[in-house]
């Protein structure tokens, strides 16, 4: 059903989104020191961009599925792997800027974007947890009938 709290935390993986947007997800300094780092947005790291719309497209297919609660519940695990894969990414892509062979005269450094996206996650396992929640609950008013 899309009253159920899973549907809020699936639409909170949009939410984060929108404010990935705002909010940078990396800064880049150069010989002038970090105190004039430029910080980067999720339009500016583009692998990173492709990722979170993946992620909002598959919470809200996930709620559409709510008439089969098994299948919403491996979309969440999927989901979830997914999340995990993109933060995972875009900390390599700080790790690998910052390689000797391509770090020149830049500095690149995590901002708190690339850690919200975590919420992703965390979202996408409370949702399951409460979908099983709710699976339980129809199985044992069938046992009971």
């Amino acid at each position: 059903m899309l009253q159920r709290i899973q549907t809020l935390f699936l639409m909170l993986n949009d939410v984060i989104l929108i404010a990935l947007f705002f909010i940078p997800i990396m800064s880049v300094a150069d010989a002038k020191g970090p105190a004039f780092a430029t910080p980067l947005g999720l339009t500016d790291v583009i692998p990173a961009l492709i990722g979170e719309i993946v992620l909002a497209m598959f919470a809200t297919l996930i709620i559409t599925q709510y008439r089969n609660r098994k299948f919403q519940m491996k979309l969440c695990v999927v989901g979830a792997v997914l999340a995990l894969l993109n933060t995972t990414g875009m900390v390599l892509i700080v790790m690998m800027n910052n390689s000797s062979v391509t770090t020149g005269e830049f500095h690149y450094t995590s901002e708190s974007g690339t850690y919200i996206s975590l919420a992703h996650f965390a979202l996408f396992v409370l949702a399951r947890i409460f979908i099983k929640r709710d699976e339980d609950l129809v199985a044992s008013v069938d046992r009971i009938r």
